[in-house]
């Protein structure tokens, strides 16, 4: 069974396609006319980029610096770190207040 790709291939070898897109650009049908121009358009420069809002990043990013610590997961991390160092008196208190 052949690839997809190499069927498309076969296909596409039997078609001018130079000739083919120049009929679906002048289609009396203004629905496929746009699409083979959109398409066009988009092979020959890309696809747009998504634009992306910076101020809702900025204010995501605001939001989450501001949230309290993980109470459980600062005394997790305390504990293994008395553990691993045998310093009963340290803390992560200071990093993150």
């Amino acid at each position: 069974m052949r690839s997809d790709k190499v069927t498309a291939t076969m296909v596409l070898a039997s078609v001018v396609e130079q000739s083919k897109w120049l009929e679906f650009v002048n289609s009396d049908d203004q629905r496929l006319s746009f699409d083979a121009m959109k398409i066009l358009t988009q092979m020959r420069d890309g696809r747009p980029k998504q634009q992306i809002n910076v101020e809702d990043e900025r204010a995501a990013q605001d939001a989450a610096d501001e949230a309290p610590p993980d109470e459980e997961l600062v005394a997790e991390i305390e504990k293994e770190l008395q553990r691993f160092t045998g310093c009963s008196n340290c803390s992560l208190a200071h990093s993150y207040k």
